[in-house]
């Protein structure tokens, strides 16, 4: 080892952040250091970039586990520890601090739904804590050097093509946060250890960025010039906003209001939680796939042949990882990751309106309103400045035909044949022309959607 290199990478959460760490009673908590501030583990960071760099070199080809390896080490063989001793990793990746700016963290209640009786199953309710939307940190790694498998250059490079097309980072990325992006340029600043003048300077200026978060005068922009797409990935942004008329409600609180998040600089949002554009998408790319006679482990027969006791925990988290299944290998299951991120869908508060409203159960048998049921919500509408959500989805590694049908999932949303929201409101979206789409297979994605819509820019 000749030199050491330091990567400064300024990243922003623009949904949040939840980086976990054990559970109180069904609340996630969050990560927290000695006194008291929110952190993302070093050791999540480097599992995170552990698992981008394996699958990406799996993909290119190259050698694989060994290059991950050579970069993230290994453990040691308990079985033969004479012959197999572990391996030191070449990155060191420290514990990020997060800047919550000036809100708390976040609070957020989810259950899982049984699909087939419509009911929340068994101990599905739980409540998550999460960092607020625009939190901000800098993730600092050290690159000792390396001259195989790319290089110490490759591992830049790698490191910053990763960064700059986006990591999700922390637990409840399904519920649609989690996901970063670069804030500011890369700083970079390399020692050469030979050299008795970058030697002091390399324990000076650590000890400077370990005490005070301080990134040395003598690091220099990372030029963007070498940084390419990843090739493996597929990036859309759609625009939808409320259709003339209609109303949408994602009920938060016992008077069920809108859902709506407060951001590390004190702004409110309507928001529109990632997993609810998650259970909408799936839901109908699941008849999709049927309709196709793909094999679908979540269907109404499986359901159907499951025993009594277990139809309430529907699906069977132990058993639901079936690699013949086109869903659950995209979405993932209870028990597996999945391949799809759709991010929380954010709109200042100050568009749209807030409509109240009064609801009564009617009786089928007599007609008169059932006792005890009269109830309120509070529904957002178009108003005279319309909301406008920006839906952000990410595929990794994805096929020809999970593309067309997200599509077509799209295009029924835009038709009104999928309402999104609370049935106390229309939950009636469309698309308003707004569409870009990158990455593998972004021609088939423009090309299924143009045969039905005719966007302003795809």
């Amino acid at each position: 080892m000749t030199t050491i290199d330091k990567l400064f990478f300024p990243i922003e959460f623009p949904e949040g952040v939840a980086p976990g760490e054990g559970t109180q009673m069904n609340v996630a908590t969050i990560s927290r250091d000695g006194i008291g501030r929110y952190v993302l583990r070093g050791t999540a960071i480097a599992g995170c970039l552990r698992s981008k760099h394996s699958r990406r070199t799996t993909h290119e080809g190259a050698a694989e586990p060994q290059a991950t390896k050579y970069w993230f080490g290994s453990a040691a063989d308990d079985e033969n520890v004479q012959g197999s001793l572990d391996e030191d990793s070449r990155l060191v990746i420290e514990t990020a601090v997060l800047d919550v700016g000036r809100t708390g963290e976040v609070l957020t209640t989810h259950h899982q739904r049984n699909r087939h009786t419509g009911v929340v199953a068994d101990a599905g309710l739980f409540t998550v804590a999460s960092c607020p939307p625009g939190t901000s940190t800098i993730i600092a790694i050290e690159v000792k050097g390396g001259d195989e498998f790319g290089g110490t250059d490759g591992i830049i490079q790698f490191l910053h093509e990763t960064f700059a097309a986006g990591i999700q980072f922390g637990g409840k990325t399904a519920r649609g946060v989690g996901r970063s992006k670069l804030s500011a340029e890369v700083q970079h600043r390399r020692y050469h250890m030979r050299d008795v003048d970058d030697v002091a300077a390399y324990l000076q200026e650590t000890r400077a960025w370990q005490t005070e978060s301080t990134i040395p005068e003598s690091a220099a922009k990372l030029p963007n010039a070498n940084v390419k797409t990843v090739e493996d990935q597929l990036h859309i942004q759609v625009t939808l906003q409320l259709a003339r008329g209609q109303d949408i409600l994602i009920a938060q609180g016992a008077d069920s209001r809108m859902m709506r998040v407060r951001s590390a600089d004190g702004a409110e949002h309507w928001r529109i939680p990632g997993s609810t554009w998650r259970g909408a998408l799936r839901s109908w790319m699941t008849r999709l796939a049927a309709i196709n006679g793909a094999t679908v482990n979540d269907s109404y027969e499986y359901f159907s042949d499951l025993p009594t006791e277990k139809r309430s925990r529907h699906p069977d988290a132990k058993s639901m990882k079936e690699p013949e299944c086109p869903i659950n290998d995209l979405f993932g299951t209870t028990a597996s990751a999945g391949r799809i991120h759709i991010a929380d869908t954010l709109v200042p508060a100050k568009h749209g309106e807030e409509q109240f409203r009064m609801h009564v159960a009617i009786d089928r048998v007599t007609g008169g309103a059932a006792e005890g049921l009269l109830f309120q919500n509070t529904v957002l509408t178009r108003g005279s400045e319309g909301p406008k959500f920006s839906l952000g989805i990410q595929i990794d590694q994805p096929s020809e035909t999970e593309v067309q049908w997200l599509a077509e999932s799209l295009l029924a949303i835009h038709h009104g044949v999928l309402r999104i929201g609370s049935s106390k409101a229309s939950g009636r979206l469309e698309m308003n022309g707004q569409i870009q789409a990158d990455g593998q297979h972004a021609d088939l994605f423009r090309q299924t959607v143009e045969q039905y819509f005719a966007p302003e820019a795809v």
